[in-house]
């Protein structure tokens, strides 16, 4: 296209070849436009293909990440389901003694008198507790640490060593065990679980299932404080609970013990400890510290909803420009698009082409543009066309067109002329064919 007074005559190219079918569309678009006289002889441009990289090692990664997560899954909530069999076997081999139920108890053995004690201790600490769900009382013959599980209705297991326990000792068991159903500790307990079974993976849900056992468990020494049990007596129920009794393995995924895994150094440092305010948080601090959360939570979610919905696109093209494939008068440029062509722009004679991507992290926005320069000669101008595509509207682009006097990076540059601006939709094609006189013509290719 060296002179646009020229005959055409037909292109020697691959029949196959997808750029072949690019070109024979141009030529019919310069056969409509313009009067061809001169014979021309057109380059056959090689096909090429954008040959993505090999992922066969990452997808077969990624194929087994949900395998790998599926394991830990199930093993965690087989610890779980193991742990509350065997509770239910602890139930099985216990006698229950005794339910109390909405401040009303129901004895059901009251055989000796160590057990008229239990009932009667277990009694007054259920309604000095305030406690409002159904609690059943059960004595085990084995020498397992007391602890408690349930949902709907709450057990509570003690050591047939409970029988020989001193009053004041046998107090503190049963306010702190009847602490944790106060407090609803069996549900957290669940919803914790359930919680590192699903992200079993990340470390720091771990930390938080950890800290949030240890901090239930000072919760519940500082309640039994309060009830004006003494911290050195206390201190000393404890230790003497850890060190001769024992619970049964897996249990802690299900249930609650006095003395399990967490430190119990620390605990009895803590309990012996004048520093630490053990009142209760008034409901007052309660309601200011839950609007805070919401007077922060709500802007941030509609600042991260505006932030989502200012780019949803922001990520979905990055586009790789192929070598410029040179005929004897033109140039073709193919702009891919992941793997495939997004557009075709071919221009006449040979040109200079340059793109380059900008992206905001922040806004989540992206911008690709191009230019193709080509230079000034006897017979005709100088072109600058300026293309450029944005992630707000990935099916438009757009042209910027100047005819320059020179386009030489080695000269200096003159302002250009006759900036014209044209916008198009890629749906209604994506061929793009760039004349002399700073036209662009859209074809479906």
């Amino acid at each position: 296209m060296a002179d646009l007074n020229r005959e055409t005559t037909p292109l020697n190219l691959p029949v196959e070849s997808p750029e072949a079918s690019v070109l024979l569309q141009l030529l019919k678009l310069t056969e409509a436009k313009f009067e061809v006289k001169e014979p021309v002889t057109l380059v056959a441009i090689p096909k090429t293909e954008v040959q993505p990289k090999s992922n066969a090692l990452s997808w077969t990664l990624l194929d087994l990440l949900p395998l790998i997560w599926l394991i830990g899954f199930c093993f965690l909530m087989f610890r779980l389901v193991a742990a509350r069999w065997i509770l239910a076997n602890c139930e099985r081999g216990g006698m229950e003694v005794a339910i109390a139920h909405h401040s009303k108890l129901q004895a059901s053995k009251l055989g000796d008198e160590s057990t008229r004690t239990i009932v009667t201790a277990f009694y007054e600490a259920y309604r000095t507790l305030k406690v409002h769900q159904t609690v059943r009382l059960l004595i085990h013959p084995e020498r397992t640490i007391p602890v408690v599980w349930g949902i709907a209705t709450s057990r509570l297991l003690l050591p047939e060593a409970a029988r020989h326990w001193s009053p004041e000792q046998l107090r503190s068991v049963l306010l702190h065990e009847l602490a944790h159903i106060q407090r609803r500790d069996t549900i957290v307990q669940l919803l914790a679980q359930l919680a590192s079974a699903l992200h079993w993976f990340n470390p720091l849900v771990w930390f938080a299932t950890w800290r949030l056992h240890v901090e239930r468990e000072r919760a519940c020494d500082d309640l039994v404080l309060a009830q004006g049990v003494l911290a050195s007596s206390y201190a000393e129920h404890l230790l003497n609970v850890a060190t001769r009794l024992s619970s049964a393995p897996w249990t802690s995924a299900c249930g609650l013990a006095m003395a399990g895994s967490s430190p119990l150094e620390r605990r009895i440092q803590n309990i012996l400890s004048e520093r630490p305010n053990r009142r209760k948080i008034s409901a007052l601090v309660v309601v200011v510290g839950l609007l805070l959360g919401v007077a922060i939570a709500i802007p941030l979610a509609i600042l991260s909803a505006a932030d989502d919905k200012l780019s949803p696109n922001a990520t979905s093209w990055n586009p790789t420009i192929t070598s410029p494939q040179r005929g004897d008068d033109h140039t073709a440029y193919y702009v891919h698009d992941g793997n495939e062509v997004a557009f075709v722009i071919i221009c006449p004679d040979k040109s200079s082409f340059s793109s380059s991507s900008k992206s905001n992290a922040k806004t989540r926005t992206w911008t690709d543009s191009g230019t193709i320069k080509a230079m000034k000669t006897a017979i005709r101008p100088g072109f600058q066309f300026t293309f450029q595509r944005e992630d707000s509207a990935p099916e438009r682009l757009s042209f910027t067109v100047n005819l320059v006097d020179e386009v030489d990076p080695s000269a200096p540059q003159k302002a250009p002329q006759e900036a014209r601006h044209f916008e198009y939709d890629l749906a209604k094609g994506r061929l793009f064919l760039l004349s002399y006189e700073g036209k662009v013509k859209q074809s479906m290719g």
